[in-house]
């Protein structure tokens, strides 16, 4: 059994918030504001969230703190609350013996990846629920994932854990603490900092390799089941096609993408995707569904679109930034972080359908050609029901119905939105209705991109309402952001995360407006980033603010995770606004954080997809495109279609957009630019020299490719 995450959804009709009512609390959860904390409110245990009371608490009655970490969307943490925390019995022997702490790992990042790390170095693995030990000065001495009530699963029970640890610290407290002590000069000897060493572009070479040799190349993804989506090995996969047209990077995204969106791990009906594949098809998912990884998995499909021109991916981009502009986003603009994968009890049930229900509600010709190109079959294709995906080509379904491919499309359209329509009247799974501000700069800054790509003012202005409302509401004049906002109370402070992911989208939001003040609110937030984040000793971007509370550990991490990893994005967003705004310190300032993390990048490549990435951005030229709109608006459309539409690695857009302010036109990029003529002048740069301005496509084709020469050519 493998344990992980997930969850999505919010404004449609079809969609049940977290903000309900919960059951009188019992504890003292019940004045948190965290949709996970929230539904642990009414549990016989005597829940803590994590703070001074609590840990006072341990240290004054010299009690072992038993530390729950966990989210709104998880499957397994909603079975180990109705399993174990519900029930009275274990509940009695958790509040007797220990000081029970709660922590949703999305407002907490810094004490869940403290956690995680020690609880990977006492078991080998990691996942949520996560259950630690600890002492009562927080050292971890005993931990695990999802604990069944009793022995099952090839698990110890949960009680049975409890009153084995209970007697274990009554009778040998000092085996306990030396334990702890021990994990935690581990742990601290794990993440201390190493000798800075400067990154290799062979170090890519060798984690292209690595992919290579793992990579399915009948199904696509890398390594065994459960399959996550690889985000990070996309990027770079992506990256390196682009750089050095290496096929068989594009062969490894392209085949990934195929099947990802063939499988039932892409929501066939309403877009959207979970949060990984329980087998190698990509069929069977773990239903919740995750902001974060359809913000990249948006993105992944935007960059191979732009790279093949296949309409596919465009299709199933524009599902996933429509299911999220509907049911993912927040009625003031920002953007929800998940929904549940269960619903009336369990899990998937929202989205499986048997064949006798789809035809109930189809027309018999419909439901027998939606049963062939989904695979619903009278005995059901997992667990007695159907998940919906689409093994078959359509080309050949549609051979077999004797009909053309647009004919059975059309049909297959009609009935999957009839189908649909019938899902979004069944009770949905939950939406954890939080707002978190990096996720969804995250997100906004593909709505930027996806929106300037593909010609769609209906997503600019999605990114530009979510960008308004964290500005607006989660952060002051400082520039310091709050984490998570929901109900109209915002968080605790940000996270390194939240200032370089929404740094990033804003950023891309500017590439695609030409809004100065876009531009200018990345700067205050890269300028916050530093002075709260990074540690002038190590060279390093910590997790967690400097002035934050102390900790048993503070990490600074660049390995590949989940969500994109926020150090190198960090320094790729300081690299690029180094050079829109004259700032070349930050340059240099990012280039140390990378050497610092090098050792770790060269000891496992393939585990720093994102770092190496960002390393070759960082040490390759740049390619810096000013334009300056003329008095004749198709020539400015047809100039700015052949600068977007083509994908660049390193590229950066400055332009000036229609009735530039006097922040637009005082920016540095454009200085001594600045003169209107009939048609547009567009300057290409790279780190030294900028040509001069071209006015045609073909002018501007032929400088491109002269500076992708100068670039190449050793100086």
């Amino acid at each position: 059994m493998h344990i992980t995450s997930g969850g999505s959804l919010a404004a449609s009709p079809s969609i049940r918030p977290m903000n309900l009512p919960v059951a009188v609390p019992q504890n003292r959860l019940g004045s948190t504001n965290s949709p996970y904390l929230l539904a642990h409110a009414d549990n016989p245990v005597n829940w803590y969230p994590w703070g001074d009371e609590a840990l006072a608490r341990a240290r004054d009655e010299d009690k072992p703190i038993l530390l729950s970490v966990g989210y709104a969307t998880c499957h397994w943490c909603h079975v180990m609350e109705r399993e174990s925390f519900r029930n009275q019995a274990i509940a009695a022997i958790m509040n007797d013996n220990f000081v029970c702490i709660k922590v949703d790992r999305e407002e907490r990042p810094d004490i869940d990846e403290i956690y995680m790390t020690a609880t990977v170095a006492l078991t080998g693995h990691g996942g949520w629920p996560m259950t630690v030990f600890l002492t009562p000065g927080g050292d971890a001495f005993y931990a695990g994932t999802y604990f069944p009530p009793d022995d099952r699963f090839g698990r110890p029970g949960f009680a049975r854990v409890l009153r084995g640890i209970a007697q274990v610290w009554q009778n040998d407290r000092q085996r306990i603490q030396s334990e702890g002590e021990r994990i935690t000069e581990c742990l601290r000897a794990l993440v201390a900092p190493k000798d800075p060493q400067p990154i290799s572009k062979g170090w890519v070479d060798s984690a292209i390799l690595q992919l290579s040799a793992a990579f399915d190349e009948k199904l696509g993804g890398f390594d065994s089941p459960p399959k996550f989506p690889p985000h990070a090995a996309l990027r770079l996969l992506s990256d390196s096609y682009l750089r050095d047209g290496t096929e068989h990077c594009l062969e490894m995204v392209t085949t990934t993408l195929d099947h990802l969106q063939q499988g039932g791990i892409h929501d066939q009906l309403a877009g959207g995707f979970a949060r990984y594949s329980t087998d190698d098809h990509w069929h069977v998912p773990h239903f919740e569904k995750m902001l974060y990884d359809n913000a990249q998995l948006a993105d992944a499909f935007l960059q191979a679109y732009q790279i093949t021109q296949n309409k596919n991916y465009r299709t199933t981009l524009e599902g996933i930034l429509d299911w999220v502009s509907t049911d993912l986003t927040a009625p003031e603009g920002g953007f929800y972080t998940g929904m549940d994968a269960d619903s009336e009890g369990e899990e998937g049930r929202y989205y499986a359908f048997t064949c006798d229900e789809v035809h109930s509600v189809l027309p018999e010709v419909d439901a027998q050609t939606l049963s062939l190109c989904f695979d619903i079959r009278p005995e059901g294709n997992w667990e007695g029901t159907n998940v919906l995906w689409t093994p078959r080509p359509f080309a050949e379904i549609a051979s077999e119905l004797g009909l053309d491919e647009p004919t059975l499309m059309e049909r297959v359209s009609q009935a999957r939105n009839k189908l649909l329509q019938v899902r979004r009247m069944r009770p949905p799974p939950l939406t954890d209705d939080k707002v978190l501000a990096g996720q969804t700069g995250l997100m906004l800054g593909v709505f930027a991109e996806a929106g300037r790509i593909l010609s769609q003012p209906k997503y600019v202005e999605v990114a530009e309402r979510a960008a308004q409302f964290v500005l607006g509401r989660m952060s002051n004049e400082t520039g310091q952001l709050s984490r998570a906002y929901r109900q109209g109370k915002a968080g605790q402070p940000a996270m390194l995360d939240d200032y370089a992911y929404l740094a990033d989208g804003l950023l891309k939001l500017y590439e695609t407006t030409g809004l100065a003040r876009y531009l200018l609110s990345a700067h205050k937030l890269v300028e916050r980033l530093l002075s709260d984040f990074f540690d002038g000793t190590t060279h390093q971007l910590c997790h967690s603010p400097i002035q934050h509370e102390t900790l048993l550990l503070r990490i600074a991490e660049a390995r590949d995770g989940p969500a994109p990893n926020s150090t190198a994005i960090a320094v790729n967003v300081m690299t690029r606004l180094s050079l829109l705004l004259e700032r070349p310190e930050w340059r240099d300032k990012g280039e140390a954080i990378l050497r610092a993390h090098g050792q770790a990048a060269q000891k496992f490549p393939r585990g720093h997809c994102d770092l190496l990435r960002v390393a070759r951005a960082t040490t390759d030229p740049h390619l810096i495109i000013v334009t300056i709109p003329g008095s004749n608006d198709a020539a400015d459309d047809t100039m700015r279609r052949a600068i977007v539409e083509q994908p660049r690695p390193g590229q950066i857009l400055a332009f000036l957009p229609e009735n530039p302010g006097p922040s637009e036109m005082s920016l540095p990029v454009f200085a001594s630019r600045v003169h209107t003529q009939t048609l547009p002048q567009i300057y290409i740069c790279n780190d030294s020299f900028c040509s001069a301005p071209v006015q045609t496509v073909a002018d501007l084709e032929r400088t491109l490719l002269t500076m992708a020469r100068r670039a190449s050519t050793p100086q």
